[in-house]
């Protein structure tokens, strides 16, 4: 089958606006996949088009992109980052649900042998490129002005995780009750937590 024939199994890969997407959006995009992948690996030990995928948003706080959680051999659980859809560019989240749906195929749950092979070739027929991890610069600072604190070391200047809220070690750094808190680098346990 021609190249250009798979991307008419995909129409939802033209789609610009995927800032708007909603979940059936997406379980149509997912559909649309399934069947490109059935039509163009016929013999790869299971019908995709008979999988089913619940799909929801979460992880915004985790940061992940996408999640595919299998329940068992043919039902499977796909979770996406709303603010990522909201902000990533359209490649990018085409990307991230191939990427996903492709966890599904027969030995894809993890990022090699048959996942990799059909992510190159998803590359090839449709356009998108599908990598083991992914982000968009825009996400990611939108992802950044979210962190309000860091820790520093007074004596050599490491700088620590940023994080969105004061945690039980943050306070206690705060009130000079340093048990157990010491820079990685230099064990000094002169450390100031800092605001962005």
């Amino acid at each position: 089958m021609p190249i250009s024939k798979f991307l008419e199994l995909c129409p939802s890969l033209a789609r610009e606006d995927t800032n708007k997407y909603t979940l059936a959006d997406i379980e149509n995009e997912v559909k649309e996949i399934c069947n490109y992948i059935d039509v163009a690996y016929p013999y790869s030990g299971k019908k995709m088009s008979s999988v089913y995928f619940n799909v929801r948003w979460g992880m915004d706080k985790t940061g992940t992109l996408g999640r595919c959680h299998r329940s068992n051999e043919m039902m499977y659980d796909l979770t996406f980052n709303p603010t990522y859809f909201k902000v990533s560019s359209p490649t990018e989240v085409h990307s991230t649900i191939i990427h996903e749906v492709l966890h599904a195929c027969k030995g894809g749950m993890k990022h090699t042998g048959n996942w990799k092979m059909m992510a190159n070739n998803c590359q090839y027929h449709l356009g998108i490129p599908v990598k083991r991890t992914g982000s968009d610069p825009k996400y990611t600072e939108v992802r950044n002005t979210t962190f309000k604190y860091y820790v520093e070391c007074q004596a050599c200047g490491w700088k620590g995780e940023r994080r969105r809220k004061l945690t039980p070690n943050l306070k206690n750094i705060m009130n000079n009750n340093r048990r157990g808190n010491y820079c990685p680098t230099c064990k000094s346990k002169d450390l100031k937590v800092k605001k962005f």
